[in-house]
């Protein structure tokens, strides 16, 4: 649905926000700064943040990965506590040109009534009056350069992929090439979902390991938000190397990782995620 091809001696960049919509003030410092032709990262003398000089360039596309608005969506919040504050956040591009946005909607975009993610995400309306929204439904890829893709899903409240998903990324999959990377993005962490769902967790396992594996393709990376906090996990199978990303920071409240276990699951076994950093 959206493609952006490589070019020689260029860098690709792409933003990842999700749980927004909390409230304006809020989500307006993230959108803030999103919105910049460039950040420069400050002296930091712990050492969280990679050595100054360090600039980040505005990323070409942004991904929203679920919970655009709280605590649910309904007529003008949508406008007033997400929209708003992209629209005053973005700056105008030197060269005039339009930045992308996908976005897959989460629990709380249903719980008002998935019409209202499908209206800002799915009507050929730009966002913020800025942002181009290729998508038609409420998941799907995006090719990047150097043999990298992003797919999105949408597992809406039971944690099951609706609609024609299934042949929507089949279809999907005949575009890969031995040695593709695909970043999976979830509306649930899959980490999570494995602890607390395992039987929800094996059915999207068995759905998209083998489209991507049949294919001579990877899945190095999966992304989400639905916690409010960062987490990175690495999976321990030695036949997989995966890495995942719990990224919930998009200006919602945020929730606290001292009790996150180190190793998921929980029961007696062979973990099969491990805890490298949380913040």
């Amino acid at each position: 649905e959206a493609s952006f091809p490589a070019v020689e001696g260029e860098d690709f960049w792409f933003d990842y926000v999700a749980d927004m919509g909390d409230g304006f003030d809020g989500t307006a410092p993230v959108a803030w700064l999103i919105g910049r032709h460039e950040i420069d990262l400050p002296d930091d003398r712990f050492g969280d943040v990679p050595t100054p000089p360090a600039r980040l360039p505005r990323a070409q596309l942004l991904v929203f990965g679920g919970d655009e608005v709280y605590p649910f969506a309904k007529p003008g919040v949508c406008e007033a506590q997400t929209e708003l504050p992209y629209a005053m956040g973005l700056q105008d591009g030197p060269d005039g040109t339009e930045p992308t946005l996908v976005a897959i909607p989460g629990n709380h975009d249903w719980l008002g009534g998935i019409e209202h993610f499908q209206r800002f995400f799915r009507s050929g309306r730009t966002f913020a009056g800025q942002w181009k929204v290729p998508q038609t439904e409420n998941w799907w890829h995006v090719q990047l350069p150097q043999g990298w893709w992003l797919w999105g899903i949408d597992t809406a409240l039971e944690n099951e992929l609706v609609g024609t998903q299934v042949e929507y990324f089949r279809e999907a999959a005949e575009r890969l090439r031995s040695g593709d990377r695909v970043i999976l993005c979830t509306p649930v962490p899959l980490w999570q979902l494995r602890q607390k769902d395992r039987q929800s967790y094996a059915k999207l396992r068995s759905v998209f390991d083998p489209l991507i594996i049949c294919r001579g393709a990877t899945m190095p990376l999966c992304l989400s938000g639905d916690s409010h906090y960062f987490a990175h996990l690495a999976r321990l199978d030695t036949d997989f190397d995966e890495d995942h990303i719990t990224a919930g920071g998009g200006g919602a409240f945020l929730q606290p990782t001292h009790n996150l276990p180190e190793r998921i699951p929980l029961e007696e076994g062979n973990a099969e995620f491990r805890m490298t950093a949380r913040w």
